[in-house]
């Protein structure tokens, strides 16, 4: 069971390391024709993801499967470590992913915020703050746990206090910490592309309206000198229309 366990391993850390580091350095020195502040949301979501791949393989799974090893980490408390480190870089993560979206949709859906909130500054006041976030969140999760792995015939890991199971204050935090992560986040991510979804399509009926209105006339409107917008994924097309009945067409990522 540990030989079949160590080859899983060692082909995820693999695998999964090298996928995300391939794509922070994309992000880092290729030109993807992205605008800066999704280049940043994107390049910290893929460092959140290859510390999630770091810390939980390397502290949690492998010391037990090369037990052999790394029988020295017995006299450090890696588990309770592992515990807070893993699950802060876990909420990055997630919440980086939460924010990124928020981001499109202010971008898509909020035109008049778009220029102050879709910025490359307050794409890293955003991030920093969720990671400082994070950070103090999980630090009570390091006296939750007790120094030892556990390993039986469940996925392995920290053994709980004795003084957890009654506590009614570490049976609130254990509970707020499932609400923030994952389901709040699973939540706000379904609204706001519902919300996004909803947006594009009245937005593409509308320039649909457009079109056939003007393809039957031949003036244009006064109702046609408004600008109209439409989205495709990962872009943000302005369709404007001039007196002269011109579609221009603008492509901002």
């Amino acid at each position: 069971m540990f030989k079949n366990a160590s080859v899983f391993m060692d082909m995820c850390l693999c695998s999964g390391m090298e996928v995300n580091v391939v794509t922070i350095y994309v992000l880092l020195y290729k030109d993807c024709g992205l605008s800066p502040c999704v280049r940043r949301y994107l390049g910290a979501m893929a460092v959140a993801d290859l510390l999630v791949i770091i810390l939980d393989l390397t502290l949690r799974q492998i010391p037990v499967v090369y037990r052999e090893q790394f029988y020295f980490l017995v006299s450090i408390p890696v588990c309770n470590i592992h515990a807070a480190l893993l699950y802060a870089a876990t909420d990055c993560s997630v919440w980086f992913t939460v924010t990124f979206t928020f981001d499109r949709f202010v971008a898509i859906c909020c035109q008049k915020l778009k220029s102050k909130y879709c910025s490359e500054k307050m794409a890293a006041v955003v991030m920093g703050t969720v990671t400082v976030l994070s950070c103090l969140k999980n630090i009570l999760l390091y006296f939750m746990f007790t120094a030892r792995f556990w390993l039986a015939n469940l996925p392995w890991f920290c053994f709980v206090t004795n003084n957890v199971y009654f506590s009614l204050f570490w049976v609130t935090i254990e509970f707020l910490h499932h609400i923030l992560n994952p389901t709040l986040p699973f939540l706000l991510i379904l609204l706001l592309n519902v919300f996004t979804v909803r947006h594009i399509l009245v937005t593409s009926r509308a320039r649909r309206r457009l079109r056939t209105h003007t393809n039957g006339d031949d003036q244009c409107d006064t109702e046609m000198r408004n600008h109209f917008t439409v989205y495709d994924l990962g872009q943000f097309h302005p369709v404007m229309v001039n007196v002269n009945c011109v579609l221009y067409v603008e492509t901002d990522v």
